[in-house]
């Protein structure tokens, strides 16, 4: 009888010296931010359940004055006024020959993508009209006569949230936020101040999310799937980070670190559509998902991140010191990230969406 032949013994991965002293260096790095991170949630632990004493003893104290002044009477509860609903209503572009087409459309058209010049961005950010910031608020007309009518109208989303509408959808909500964010921006620019331009390392390799509320944003949000590399990670955090930089403070300065081919399509400004699209590099598979109706986003995202690939050169280095003896990210590596031919995309996401597969070629 014969037996099977073992199977072949897997090659050990060999590094470089570079290779070597990089990991060593971020080790040391990740082992000193996670030891400083523990310290710090302990203490802002400490410090909030401090604060939950004193305030459950300060309601304690005001309840009991209240209900003493009020005597036997119970508290009145006061019928809420009725406010319309934010709805975002856009006018969608025409396809060619006249002829309209929906957000719901699963038509092989794609619009034509408009790249432009940083000054057409611009010019077409400041023409948008002009819109009360924040936005109204939503309310129920009633909390306490109408519950059981509300919950029976509920529909379940993608979000993880049971609301009325679509656009009061987590993703649709970001998106609202963002345009209103953008169309305020003439009256208050003056007192929004401008995120540094680079994330610190540590937050890029999602040890932390406390830098500033774009790290916070983003950390979270990477912190839900697994990376194939680190250039992977590193390009895009940064690329994500520099878009979102843009968005909350629009200028020149923050404007000119976004590429071109990452800049808002004519689609996605007029159509809604999940935040995360706006984060993708390539404009034809963004308009692409604007305009599909796709009602499985989700798992086309989460094969997205399994599938990119951000090619970078394993000889050449990742990162750099600068004058204050900090590790940052090489300005080689900064420059590579801008190119849309850097970035490839293969399976398994290639294998479950094949026919967009001419979206993503630069």
């Amino acid at each position: 009888m014969s037996t099977a032949s073992p199977p072949p013994a897997k090659r050990k991965r060999v590094r470089s010296a570079t290779q070597i002293e990089q990991k060593r260096l971020t080790d040391r790095l990740k082992h000193r931010e996670n030891r400083h991170e523990n310290k710090q949630r302990l203490e802002r632990m400490e410090s909030d359940i401090a604060d939950i004493k004193d305030s459950l003893q300060n309601l304690a104290l005001t309840l009991q004055s209240q209900f003493s002044a009020l005597g036997a009477q119970a508290p009145s509860i006061p019928y809420p006024a009725c406010h319309e609903a934010l709805a975002l209503k856009p006018t969608l572009p025409s396809s060619p020959g006249g002829m309209g087409y929906s957000s719901a459309s699963t038509t092989s058209y794609h619009p034509e993508v408009h790249f432009g010049s940083r000054e057409e961005a611009f010019a077409l950010q400041s023409s948008w009209p002009q819109a009360s910031w924040p936005p109204s608020p939503h309310h129920a007309t009633s909390l306490w006569t109408r519950i059981s009518v509300v919950e029976s109208q509920l529909i379940d989303c993608p979000c993880g949230s049971r609301h009325l509408d679509r656009f009061d959808s987590v993703d649709q909500c970001n998106v609202t936020a963002l345009y209103q964010r953008q169309i305020g921006f003439p009256t208050t620019q003056g007192t929004l101040g401008i995120l540094p331009r680079n994330p610190s390392v540590p937050s890029m390799m999602l040890h932390g999310m406390d830098e500033n509320i774009a790290t916070f944003l983003i950390t979270g949000f990477l912190r839900q799937y697994r990376h194939k590399s680190i250039e992977q990670l590193l390009s895009f955090y940064l690329l994500g980070y520099r878009y979102m930089r843009w968005q909350m403070s629009p200028c020149d300065e923050t404007l000119q670190d976004v590429p071109l081919w990452q800049l808002p399509t004519e689609t996605q400004i007029s159509t809604p559509h999940s935040v995360v699209v706006d984060y993708l590099p390539w404009p034809r598979l963004r308009d692409h998902l604007c305009t599909s109706g796709d009602e499985d986003l989700g798992r086309s995202i989460f094969l997205y991140f399994e599938s990119i690939e951000f090619i970078w050169p394993p000889e050449r280095p990742i990162f750099a010191q600068d004058d204050g003896g900090q590790m940052v990210l090489s300005l080689e590596f900064e420059l590579a990230i801008g190119n849309l031919e850097n970035w490839r995309i293969g399976a398994p996401w290639s294998e479950a969406f094949p026919e967009l597969m001419h979206l993503v070629r630069p």
